[in-house]
């Protein structure tokens, strides 16, 4: 079995263990490889990074190289291509099995010393649940977009809230600081095992009592009309089915329940939306299977809520979060 080396791919798993992220280890399907011996994919994957979100800051190009890297390496095992430490020579790195896009493929990592996939749950109701590899990278990079100004947004979101709350894809637990202390519990619902343990270090440090729970969008493990309060915060653009996800949020709010949401969006610009719908290729592969071009405020209302309160704004912390620049911030209630 043939593979070659790659200096900047063992220099991006260095990174990795450096950062505590898992390097990969993919299991050989035994087939021999069909990539030209002098096909460098490092130099591939990082021009396919460039071109296609133009990405200056070191961090960001990290990690698009990481979430990149992850599905080509996956796609290797799928034609047959086996690798040890090196990067595998393969038919196309964007494509897996017979032609079919990468994107329609889950991603699969096998940690040193034990086994596991880091997929979810079948029917899971979060793209990030089949993103271990995006999941670190958005610890890693969330301070940033904290201190650029999205602490101040969670405080927006959250101040006045009171009684049983429960939050929504709550990540690595960033929204429990900013919880006030009128709330009498929240229950955050993460399914990705890396962020849920983040959330889960992160909930003793809150103002007021934070459980933290396995669970999914489709199927919340809630009993009807069990709550005074939901949020949800930089979630919908990743569910599966927007749709799903704010009826479940409807059926566990009591009548008279509020929404709390914080969320980018599609641009009101007819031609910044344009620009979305084109990133909307990519833009999944690179953000978790994030969309930046959903129209959240209107299937909010779509979902039964009547809409209280909206403020529209343009948050960009970095050249590469251009797509989903376009935020709001608003209140809804359950009638």
């Amino acid at each position: 079995m043939r593979y070659q080396r790659d200096a900047a791919a063992e220099e991006r798993v260095a990174r990795l263990r450096d950062r505590g992220l898992p390097p990969p280890v993919l299991i050989s399907a035994g087939a021999p490889a069909r990539r030209p011996v002098g096909w460098n994919g490092a130099t591939e994957l990082r021009q396919s990074c460039d071109v296609a979100v133009g990405l200056q800051d070191d961090m960001m190009q990290d990690a698009c190289e990481l979430v990149l890297e992850s599905r080509r390496l996956h796609a290797a095992t799928r034609t047959g291509v086996g690798l040890a430490g090196g990067v595998a020579e393969a038919d196309h790195p964007r494509t897996c099995g017979a032609g079919r896009p990468l994107a329609a493929a889950s991603v699969h990592w096998v940690r040193r010393g034990r086994g596991g996939s880091g997929r979810p749950r079948p029917g899971s109701g979060w793209a990030v649940g089949a993103h271990p590899i995006f999941a670190r990278c958005y610890h890693l990079l969330s301070p940033v977009a904290e201190r650029a100004g999205t602490s101040e947004h969670r405080q927006e979101l959250l101040e006045g809230l009171s009684g049983d709350v429960v939050e929504l894809g709550a990540g690595n637990g960033l929204n429990f600081a900013h919880y006030p202390l009128e709330v009498e519990r929240v229950l955050a619902i993460e399914p990705d095992p890396f962020l849920r343990a983040k959330a889960e270090l992160a909930a003793p440090r809150a103002p007021v009592p934070v459980s933290v729970r396995e669970g999914w969008a489709e199927q919340l493990p809630i009993p009807d009309g069990h709550f005074d309060a939901a949020v949800a915060s930089l979630v919908l653009c990743s569910v599966p089915s927007a749709e799903q996800a704010l009826g479940e949020l409807f059926r566990v709010l009591r009548p008279g329940g509020e929404l709390r949401f914080y969320e980018h969006v599609r641009a009101e610009d007819p031609t910044a939306a344009r620009r979305q719908d084109r990133a909307d290729v990519i833009w999944p592969l690179l953000g978790g299977g994030c969309h930046p071009n959903r129209e959240t405020v209107a299937a909010i209302a779509a979902a039964g809520f009547d809409i209280e309160r909206v403020r529209r704004f343009i948050f960009q912390p970095s050249r590469m979060t251009a797509p989903v620049a376009p935020h709001v911030i608003g209140r809804a209630r359950r009638p």
